[in-house]
């Protein structure tokens, strides 16, 4: 069905899960925010949109998404050596 591409209908590509992907990496940066956000570092949602025109003149569209986290890191410890 072709239907007209914009924020509101993007999640309902590929029968939902668009929308499903982007709803998790949300949760992803949601929670590690509540984990670990004493760190003040901030926390994103990358959310590529990409479309490309097929030979017989429809467009494909792919939704990706990828939180971005703050690497996790150790505490300094001193040793000898």
């Amino acid at each position: 069905m072709k239907e007209t591409l914009s924020l509101d209908t993007l999640g309902d590509l590929d029968n939902g899960s668009a929308r499903a992907i982007v709803d998790h990496e949300i949760g992803v940066a949601v929670q590690d925010i509540d984990d670990r956000g004493e760190d003040e570092k901030p926390r994103k949602v990358v959310i590529e949109v990409e479309m490309k025109r097929q030979d017989n003149g429809t467009v494909v569209t792919h939704v990706k998404a990828q939180a971005k986290l703050p690497p996790r890191q150790s505490h300094g410890t001193v040793a000898e050596s």
